[in-house]
């Protein structure tokens, strides 16, 4: 075990069920008493969310599972700063007075040794100049002929991460322009799915507010991979609607473990697991070919006429 505990940083905003379930399972992990926890509150978007946005506040100052963690600070926002800005500047923070941090969002369940997982993996990569990030979620149920229990993607995770301060104060936030991410339509950055391009896109041209992209596309122009536990140890309840992504189109790994031994290994990144993170990510061949199509067309068009 890692004799590094890292701190976790947790994200919460107007879902009061969600945050306390998210809370509940955090605090049953083995570590947890052993835990730093750090939650920032984000203030509402309009007068529709006030109220749920005091409910989560008042269910932070009344909820006795924080009181199994080491130390609690809570910070709450006075306006709304939305998820992009509230993890940029949240994970900053931190890591002005930590080196490693595990980020969670508020409707997330963790298995009961994912701290473990977390820390150990943060702890064992952290020399490994191509890894840039930690996912304690999988979004493969099962991997064919893979025996390893991590496995490595150029895909980035948002779903129960970590990382480094090196990494993190290394990112560049600035939107790319269209011009440079032309080349990048068929290379590698799409090779664990057909989407990563289409995603970026959308964030430059339709103003779209991502910082998973962002931080993706740039832990690839960096050669910077993610480490996967191959058993997930996080699954997302809050494909109900009422959250900021849209997960109603999502498909999510729900097998998650309660534990799981596990032992961390230098690995390769997997041809046969790119193509299955493909599949997953991509909706089939048919959507896969389609949207690889559209993006090809959009990079001709804005590389030839300079136009969306």
């Amino acid at each position: 075990m890692s004799s590094i505990i890292s701190p976790v940083v947790l994200f919460v905003y107007n879902r009061p069920i969600h945050a306390s379930k998210t809370i509940k399972a955090l605090a049953e992990n083995y570590l947890s008493s052993s835990t730093k926890l750090y939650i920032f509150s984000d203030g509402a978007k309009n007068d529709t969310d006030i109220d749920n946005v005091i409910n989560v506040r008042d269910m932070l100052l009344g909820n006795n599972d924080l009181d199994v963690f080491e130390s609690v600070n809570i910070t709450e926002s006075k306006c709304n700063l939305g998820l992009a800005e509230s993890i940029k500047n949240g994970v900053s923070d931190i890591l002005k007075v930590h080196d490693r941090v595990i980020v969670l969002e508020d409707d997330l369940i963790t298995s009961n040794d994912y701290l473990n997982f977390m820390n150990d993996a943060l702890e064992y990569y952290c020399e490994d100049e191509s890894i840039g990030s930690i996912s304690g979620y999988s979004p493969l149920a099962e991997i064919e002929s893979y025996e390893f229990d991590v496995y490595k993607a150029i895909r980035t995770s948002s779903l129960g991460w970590a990382t480094w301060d090196k990494v993190w104060k290394d990112v560049d936030w600035n939107k790319p322009k269209v011009a440079n991410i032309v080349q990048d339509v068929n290379s590698s950055f799409n090779s664990c799915g057909t989407d990563r391009w289409f995603r970026l896109y959308r964030q430059i041209v339709d103003d779209a507010n991502s910082w998973s992209i962002i931080f993706g596309y740039d832990q690839f122009k960096k050669g910077r991979n993610t480490i996967y536990s191959t058993k997930t140890r996080v699954i997302n309840i809050g494909d109900d609607g009422s959250g900021v992504h849209d997960s109603s189109k999502a498909v999510y790994n729900t097998n998650m473990v309660k534990e799981s031994r596990y032992q961390l290994i230098d690995v390769m990144n997997n041809t046969n697991i790119d193509e299955q993170l493909m599949k997953h990510f991509s909706g089939g061949r048919v959507r896969s070919f389609i949207r690889s199509i559209r993006c090809n067309i959009l990079s001709f068009k804005h590389k030839y006429f300079g136009t969306k």
